[in-house]
């Protein structure tokens, strides 16, 4: 009889809390397959900016980190934003802002795009290093969570410049190539400093990366320009991109040129920059011309640096490098 009792109790028991288990087995499972315990489907996706900012659309693209942007401001001023940061790090973010190929011009109470939309502006998050981003560090569905900045100019007389910057967290997500704006509209382009005198050269065997004449918009370099003093053979010299950051030269890209008379040297050639990168040279055999100027105008390291470099390392110079980039 008591085994009877015993039997019909875990009976009882089974089917009693096993439905209640079965049942929540089941809401579990339905909670987990739309998004709501799956990290990485949900959506989690903010940007928080201070009153007066505010993001009305955005969106971060799996692969490159390229944000697209629609802009709200309500400062009771027009203001024209003429730069966004981007970044893991706040202070490479507010303070490494690339500028924009087109400026934007935002009335109070008004929202438009800054960056991509209709916009042919493109800015690409960073990591907290400062290095862009790759296809490993940045799936579709993993989460991004960094700073924006954006810095504007207010209209009226004073025309006062200003930076806010905002929280960013988004999902990395696949971008349709007409979200990211028109391809930007080819305008004047030039990095380096056009020298057709000099009063010296370089050190060969350096690493020179001219400061004073950064890209003045995104675009790709089609002509270059070296301007080699006398001291030194015949050789080649490489032409180098490198993006600065707060405490690092990041290396881009680089080509090598034809060979170098003394004087002026005009070749083709294909660099791709963006507003604010800076040129440098390199040469085993070939002297850089360079001009006296004021205040630290270039940065040297001795040897051939194709890698990212801390700026600490360089040695500051006051001199301006004939080393030269242009574009139609």
């Amino acid at each position: 009889m008591r085994k009877r009792s015993r039997a019909q109790a875990a009976l009882e028991f089974m089917m009693t809390y096993g439905w209640a288990i079965l049942v929540i087995v089941i809401v579990l499972s339905i909670l987990f397959y739309i998004g709501v315990l799956n990290p990485k489907g949900a959506s989690g996706n903010s940007c928080l900016f201070a009153p007066g900012t505010s993001c009305y659309a955005f969106k971060l693209a799996n692969g490159t980190g390229a944000l697209i942007l629609d802009l709200g401001q309500a400062t009771g001023k027009t203001i024209s934003i003429t730069g966004i940061g981007c970044s893991q790090n706040f202070t490479i973010a507010s303070q490494n802002i690339t500028g924009l190929a087109q400026s934007v011009t935002v009335g109070p109470g008004e929202h438009t795009w800054v960056v991509g939309g209709s916009r042919s502006n493109a800015v690409n998050c960073t990591d907290s290093s400062g290095n862009n981003l790759t296809e490993a560090n940045s799936l579709a569905g993993d989460r991004y969570k960094g700073t924006v900045c954006i810095k504007y100019t207010e209209s009226g007389v004073t025309g006062a410049s200003r930076v806010v910057c905002g929280d960013l967290t988004a999902r990395f997500e696949p971008i349709a190539t007409a979200e990211l704006g028109p391809a930007p509209t080819p305008g004047p382009l030039s990095i380096g400093f056009s020298a057709l005198t000099g009063s010296g050269g370089m050190e060969q065997g350096y690493t020179h990366i001219e400061l004073s004449h950064p890209a003045t918009a995104t675009g790709t370099v089609t002509t270059c320009e070296v301007y080699v003093s006398g001291a030194g053979g015949a050789g080649t010299a490489k032409i180098k991109i490198f993006r600065p950051n707060v405490t690092t030269y990041i290396f881009v890209t680089e080509i090598t040129t034809p060979v170098l008379v003394t004087g002026r040297n005009i070749f083709p050639c294909t660099l791709p920059v963006q507003a604010g990168d800076l040129i440098g040279y390199y040469s085993a055999d070939r002297n850089p011309q360079c001009d006296p100027g004021a205040g630290n105008n270039l940065a040297s390291y001795s040897g051939d640096v194709n890698y990212n470099r801390d700026k600490s390392y360089f040695t500051l110079r006051t001199w301006k490098m004939g080393t030269y980039g242009t574009s139609p």
